[in-house]
């Protein structure tokens, strides 16, 4: 029985050797089969890269995890990584088909003027409580409904069609006429959309995460034609019928991955959710626009920017060639959506433009505006120049956006308050009485402002007009520049807070006087700025480089007018001001550096 077992085991030995000897044949044959096929394709991948010039994003479906395969780019997978993770956060597939299943392949269903206001509203919604509900607890915020009693002033529909007409025959003559695409009309054809979703910058992500990926309109992952018509950021570039990256494109992917890095999940998805596209005249050009529906800072702006009687010395940006153009620095400090520096870029082409903004969502919406208009604001445009010198020319001519808070020297954080109804008011000091729901509370890191020139490779460069409106950290930057630094400036723009904080977010009178003397000295803030007649005797600059400013006599030699001589009645009651508003009292700095978005009245 022993001799048979064995040889019972010797023939199962040598079987096994048998099959072991045979499936390494086949593994090897089927990898030879493969290192061929990878070597060919990796030559006709070769030959081909030659003849292509920008990133062919290409994505690859499958039911539940979308695989990106970009290809003729150094850097491509990096934006592979990128565009798919734009697909998985905002679930881009399912968001960009939610309206496209109600419309169909028809665009001439005619738009509900009665109704549509109320239901896309409601849709924005609800689509923004579903997207936050996940990260809620993770990032503290809070569950709102931040449009639900919030009407869209211009967004009256018969006004609305009437302008867009006139736009369309180029019959708009008043710089100030402006028109909200929140109606859903196509700006492009004037054709009227039964949009079931307002377009948000949600979808424009979307769009750069697809763009030029599919030309098949079945494919699942392909854009739907109706969102390439419901956006007017270029963000998908047609030649002929077949779909193209953009530099945009690339941009935006870009854009995203800093956002993820600086932003908190629920604090970049509220934003994008919230933000919508607006077409509004800016001097002589008509932008799109990124801001929360209903934002009153926005028609703030847009209506100083283009008041035709606001000039630097009465809160505009106006009669500053003298000082802006080409080889001319200008430097906005608190510049929220942006508008300010678009316009200096319009005015005066040519001025290198660096732009500091503390609040995150302001920063995005910034840099979306920026980049969606980038043919507009500095000329640039794929059609007359190879996407190599398009990319070079709006490399150049883009502003430096900072992300940052102005703090004194030793740096530190603070809390701001960011209001979407009212962006330009995002502060340190919002009274409790006047916190909305819609509200979001941010926590900034605060930087030194020598850190900020360093960051924005300017700090050996002289600033020759600083803009400063930024609800109340001139009480960070104007001290802490040294006095030759500061008086290199020839023209500072701006305002003052000081009347307008609660006395328990002010800082110290000392540190309100350093600021108010240094500002005061400039002609638009001696005019308009009620804390400017603590100096009465001061001596007041004009905005104008090389100006001197004189009292209105005959006396020789002429005397340089003062805060008194240009602020008039302005200082008639003073007194009885500066003691209702503490303007002397406040001894110390602690509630102003104490960490929180709110005083408590």
């Amino acid at each position: 029985m022993v001799s048979i077992t064995r040889k019972r085991i010797k023939r199962q030995r040598h079987s096994r050797q048998v099959s072991e000897r045979l499936a390494a044949y086949v593994l090897a044959a089927i990898g030879s089969v493969f290192f061929t096929y990878v070597a060919v394709m990796t030559m006709v991948s070769g030959s081909s890269s030659s003849k292509t010039e920008s990133t062919n994003i290409r994505l690859r479906s499958s039911k539940d995890h979308p695989d990106l395969h970009v290809s003729d780019e150094q850097n491509a997978e990096s934006f592979n990584a990128i565009a798919l993770d734009i697909l998985q956060t905002l679930d881009c597939l399912k968001l960009l088909n939610q309206t496209t299943t109600s419309v169909g392949a028809s665009n001439s269903i005619l738009y509900d003027e009665e109704n549509a206001n109320a239901a896309a509203q409601q849709r924005r919604l609800e689509a923004v409580d579903d997207l936050l509900q996940p990260v809620v607890k993770e990032d503290h915020v809070r569950e709102i409904n931040p449009l639900r009693d919030n009407n869209d002033k211009n967004n009256n529909n018969n006004q609305q069609n009437k302008e867009h007409q006139q736009y369309n025959q180029g019959n708009i003559e008043s710089p100030d006429m402006a028109m909200d695409d929140m109606a859903a009309r196509d700006w492009h054809s004037g054709d009227a959309y039964n949009y079931d979703v307002t377009p948000t910058a949600a979808h424009l992500f979307c769009m750069a995460a697809l763009a030029g990926s599919h030309e098949d309109e079945t494919d699942p992952f392909a854009i739907p034609t109706y969102w390439t018509s419901a956006i007017h950021c270029p963000v998908v570039e047609k030649t002929g019928s077949k779909t193209n990256n953009s530099q945009l494109q690339l941009s935006l992917l870009k854009l995203w991955s800093q956002a993820r890095g600086d932003m908190t999940p629920g604090v970049l998805l509220k934003t994008l959710q919230l933000a919508n596209e607006h077409v509004r005249a800016l001097q002589d050009k008509y932008l799109n626009i990124w801001a929360p529906s209903g934002d009153e800072g926005l028609e703030y702006m847009t209506s100083v920017l283009n008041d035709p009687t606001k000039s630097a010395d009465d809160g505009g940006i106006r009669g500053l060639g003298h000082n802006l153009g080409p080889g001319k620095l200008f430097v906005d400090v608190g510049s929220c959506l942006g508008l300010t520096s678009m316009a200096v870029q319009i005015m005066y082409p040519g001025t290198k433009i660096v732009s500091i903004e503390a609040a995150s969502p302001n920063w995005l919406l910034q840099q979306i505006n920026w980049k969606c208009n980038a043919a507009e604001l500095v000329g640039a445009s794929s059609t007359n120049a190879n996407e190599s010198e398009t990319a070079a020319s709006t490399a150049k001519d883009e502003p430096t956006i900072i992300l940052a808070g102005v703090g004194p020297e030793t740096g530190g954080m603070a809390k701001l308050m960011w209001r979407p109804q009212a962006t330009t008011s995002t502060r340190s000091w919002t009274p409790a009485s006047e916190r909305k729901d819609s509200d979001v509370e941010l926590l900034v890191k605060l930087l030194p402002w020598h850190s900020i020139l360093t960051e924005a490779e300017i700090q050996h460069a002289t600033i020759d007009v600083m803009n400063v409106d930024c609800q109340g950290c001139e009480y960070n930057l104007i001290p802490a520049m040294k006095p030759d630094e500061y008086n290199s400036i020839a023209t500072v723009l701006g305002g003052v807070h000081w009347g307008y904080m609660p006395e328990n977010k002010l800082p110290s009178s000392k540190r309100a006087a350093t600021t108010h003397e240094r500002l005061c000295k400039h002609e638009n803030f001696a005019r308009t700025v009620k804390e400017c007649c603590a100096f009465p005797d001061l001596a007041v600059v004009s905005s104008v480089p090389g100006e001197v400013l004189v009292q209105d006599s005959k006396a020789w030699p002429p005397k340089a007018s003062t805060v008194k001589d240009v602020a008039g009645s302005l200082c008639d009651d003073f007194d009885k001001w500066a003691e209702e508003n503490h303007l002397y009292t406040i001894k110390s700095d602690f509630n102003w550096f104490r960490v929180s978005s709110m005083a408590d009245l």
